[in-house]
């Protein structure tokens, strides 16, 4: 299934109405990248390059047969003897109107010839940039598309006009892919895939996400089962490093000299592997909204930000032992005990904070605020808090059977309290299952609270 990417497209298509354009096109492995690409070029004259890690001849040898059907020009036709990257791009410019060179993980023929980001600048430079072609160079392994094309430091610098981080669907998106509309399932679903294209579509052969779990996920047999392995397999040089580090997160250690005292080690050491987790957007750190300076704040915690990841070390990574010898009921026990109950209202927390975003940008919260994010000290959290110079916005979320009563706002405007510094504050509470008649009949006595009954359609 294709769906959505209506404002990737458009990002493409903008460009493909230049005279010349060079895209950087990038994001994690399952993301869509190729199919967007596939349905972009379709009915459009373009030359599409899987780059591999196959010895750089053999690359060029390809090519020059894909270059070969595209201009049916006779020189090309010795395939035994490849002509040179240069040649080979030179022919291709040389072809006349608008024309489209796609090269898909392009971060492969970087590492088979270290030279090729160099070599492809100059060709740009000389030649493509001045003969009405548009240049898409796509990457799924982030950490190197970053240093080979986008960094200060790459040869590329410079050059694109448009650069695309494709990153996961949203919720509402994801539920275009399902046949059903059970909210609280599709809900379970996205908590599993995080929005990941490729895991939604195996996701989607089934009705009940715990069969999913069983069948797709703990199945020793399965891709997803190694998936976490394959990702920073390509991505870092030390796989079992980012593997203890993640795990050490899922399992409550957020603070870095947590995660160091667990491994008897400085917490300085930790920082480039924490750094390369959050470039991967696998991992992120999170500080209280109200801090002014972040990156400096000593109240900073990490989470897995990857929602798939973060499902797959709480239930897959403690119980693989038992998982490599097929038996899964330990992993299910603890699957079926903290699932639904505790993973799930995290993830339904994210999106009321995303919700929160939304409604403030279409002008339904009385202001918008400069940032949106979460608080929290030793005792005391508040799920969402907008703040502007002035104003507050302070917000609950409950994922739970029952309606939310009078208790959640009280609680809610002592912790606001706490907080506001003067500030003037606006209530905005979420809940599953309504809320108690008592409460709707105080906010329809305020002007200052706002309640939703939130699972997003």
């Amino acid at each position: 299934m294709f769906v959505d990417r209506k404002e990737e497209f458009s990002v493409l298509e903008r460009e493909y109405r230049k005279s010349s354009s060079f895209v950087v096109l990038y994001g994690r492995r399952r993301t869509g990248k190729t199919t967007l690409i596939e349905r972009f070029i379709e009915n459009k004259p373009a030359l599409y390059f899987l780059a591999t890690e196959e010895p750089e001849v053999v690359q060029r040898r390809r090519f020059q047969r894909l270059l070969f059907d595209y201009t049916g020009d006779r020189v090309l036709s010795n395939f035994d003897q490849p002509l040179d990257w240069e040649s080979l791009f030179l022919m291709f410019s040389r072809q006349k109107g608008k024309k489209i060179l796609v090269i898909d993980e392009f971060q492969y023929l970087a590492t088979v010839n270290p030279a090729f980001p160099s070599v492809f600048q100059m060709v740009w430079d000389s030649y493509l940039k001045e003969s009405n072609t548009m240049v898409i160079l796509c990457g799924s392994l982030i950490t190197m598309m970053l240093s080979q094309v986008l960094n200060y430091s790459s040869p590329l610098y410079g050059r694109r006009t448009a650069q695309i981080l494709l990153k996961p669907m949203n919720f509402e998106i994801c539920s275009e892919f399902f046949d059903f509309r059970d909210k609280e399932k599709l809900l379970e679903f996205y908590s599993i895939t995080g929005g990941i294209p490729k895991y939604i579509e195996e996701a989607r052969r089934f009705e009940d996400p715990i069969k999913f779990i069983v069948e797709a996920v703990l199945n020793k047999d399965s891709y997803l089962y190694r998936e976490p392995f394959f990702l920073l397999e390509k991505e870092t040089d030390a796989v079992g490093t980012y593997m203890s580090i993640i795990a050490q997160i899922a399992d409550g250690k957020n603070r870095i000299g947590e995660i160091a005292s667990a491994f008897n080690s400085n917490p300085s050491h930790l920082t480039r592997y924490l750094k390369v987790l959050r470039d991967l957007d696998f991992v992120e750190r999170m500080v209280p909204v109200t801090e002014k300076n972040p990156e400096r704040s000593k109240k900073g915690i990490y989470l897995i930000k990857d929602r798939f990841l973060n499902f797959w070390f709480h239930y897959v990574f403690p119980f693989l032992d038992y998982l490599e010898i097929r038996k899964i009921d330990p992993a299910l026990k603890s699957i079926e005990n903290t699932f639904r109950s505790v993973l799930v209202p995290l993830v339904y927390e994210d999106l009321c904070r995303e919700a929160a975003y939304t409604m403030a940008a279409r002008g339904e919260l009385p202001f918008v605020p400069e940032k949106i994010g979460k608080w929290w000290d030793r005792k005391n959290d508040v799920d969402i808090v907008g703040i502007s110079e002035d104003r507050i916005i302070t917000g609950e979320c409950k994922f739970t059977s029952n309606p939310m009563d009078t208790r959640s706002l009280y609680l809610l405007e002592k912790r606001t309290d706490m907080i506001s510094r003067g500030k003037e504050p606006f209530y905005i509470l979420f809940s599953k299952s309504g809320f108690t008649s008592e409460l709707q009949e105080i906010a329809r006595k305020r002007n200052d609270i706002k309640l939703i009954t939130f699972l997003p359609d």
